[in-house]
């Protein structure tokens, strides 16, 4: 069984070009069944292409796998494939392309495949739920918080509908909404959502499962916010581990993993080993996924944290240039990421003592927050935190501290 799998990973990654020529050629030849025989034929293989696609996201080749799910969407369309054929080529396209950044296509691929489910099965079946949570993947990932928790709590009231609250199938619902809730700072919340999710993954998935590596990441990174570096590294190193077993070390998967090490060890004080795990994961992601990825840009932002921590302001100033202009030309100058990744430069400037500039970029972020929908975002008090230091300052005084207190 082992050894038939590995052959069928092995033709997957490597002869992906002959098993299409394959489908294509039966897909071609003439059949005297009926047209319910056909349109199974076409459905049969747009899922061999959906599953080869998973197979290069099981070995982190998500490029690859998009190219092989773009196939299958396409071959589906061509070939008038099922409606609920097509609501999975579109569902699987719209997962890859979440994980390469094209986060506008992702969106209407998962909107389209949730029209089909919703004609076909209606919105209360555990598919549409399913759907549900993937399009909320999109926004989180977009940083629009609020609708990713409406979609999550939305589909999770569906799927409980059918299971029980400590079914397995429950659990990856819950840690999308950990997620959520941590990205919102309901810190408290998150952690205890983690907590009932994690069991139901570990016994569902079981302790090797790649699925399983993420989900340990995304609960150190919980930690590390919390200030708990050693719970972090624990979950960390099981997540490596993990990694190792699945031989995919070297895959985009180990981006997360160095960018939680590089947290801890800021929370250390260890700034070069911060530094060297940041620049390992930024290499790994402009590599992969290319300089333009948000992912470019968080890794970026961690690294001016780490070089105003360093005193390198200069360095900090051009990084925190590059986040803006990542998060700028990939999801819009007016994005609410884009006006944090703006104050955040203007901290750099105000470390450069150049006050000025500074509080021009703070009242443009601070523009871009206020019109945006989610008025109520936490970078709005900090901005303005940030501009009433600014404006208690001299011309000739020491550099505005970023960490002194606000005067009542």
């Amino acid at each position: 069984m082992k050894k038939h799998r590995q052959l069928t990973l092995y033709h997957a990654k490597h002869k992906p070009a002959s098993v299409l020529f394959v489908l294509l050629l039966s897909l071609s030849a003439p059949s005297a069944g009926s047209e319910t025989e056909s349109s199974a034929r076409i459905d049969k293989a747009c899922g061999t292409l959906r599953s080869i696609a998973r197979m290069y996201l099981a070995f982190g080749e998500c490029q690859k796998g998009l190219s092989m799910a773009e196939q299958a969407l396409d071959l589906a369309r061509r070939s008038n494939a099922g409606p609920l054929e097509l609501s999975r080529c579109l569902s699987d396209a719209g997962w890859l392309n979440r994980i390469v950044g094209k986060l506008s296509v992702a969106e209407q691929q998962y909107k389209e495949s949730l029209e089909i489910k919703e004609r076909i099965e209606g919105k209360d079946h555990p598919h549409f739920a399913y759907n549900l949570r993937n399009l909320a993947t999109v926004y989180m990932q977009q940083y629009r918080y609020q609708k990713a928790s409406e979609l999550i709590e939305r589909s999770l009231d569906i799927m409980l509908q059918y299971h029980e609250q400590d079914d397995q199938v429950i659990g990856p619902f819950l840690a999308d909404l950990a997620k959520v809730m941590m990205a919102q700072g309901k810190f408290k919340q998150a952690e205890d959502t983690y907590k009932r999710a994690r069991m139901l993954i570990e016994n569902s998935y079981g302790p090797e499962h790649l699925y399983t590596a993420s989900f340990l990441v995304d609960l150190a990174d919980l930690y590390v916010s919390q200030k708990r570096p050693d719970e972090a590294e624990a979950l960390v190193e099981q997540a490596q581990k993990i990694l190792q077993q699945t031989n995919t070390s070297d895959s985009c998967y180990i981006v997360d993993v160095r960018r939680i090490q590089a947290k801890i060890c800021l929370a250390r004080n260890d700034y070069d080993a911060a530094e060297k795990l940041a620049l390992q994961a930024l290499k790994k992601v402009r590599e992969d996924l290319g300089s333009g990825h948000t992912s470019c840009g968080e890794i970026l932002s961690f690294l001016v944290e780490l070089q105003i921590a360093k005193g390198s302001y200069t360095k900090a100033e051009r990084t925190s240039r590059q986040a803006v202009s990542v998060f700028r030309d990939s999801l819009g100058r007016e994005h609410v990421r884009t006006a944090i990744a703006m104050h955040v430069l203007a901290k750099t400037l105000i470390c450069r003592r150049q006050h000025e500039q500074a509080h021009d970029v703070c009242i443009e972020a601070l523009s871009i927050l206020q019109n945006a929908s989610e008025l109520r975002h936490p970078a709005i008090i900090e901005i303005h935190r940030t501009l009433d230091r600014l404006s208690y300052h001299s011309d000739d005084s020491d550099t505005v501290s970023l960490h002194q207190p606000l005067r009542q």
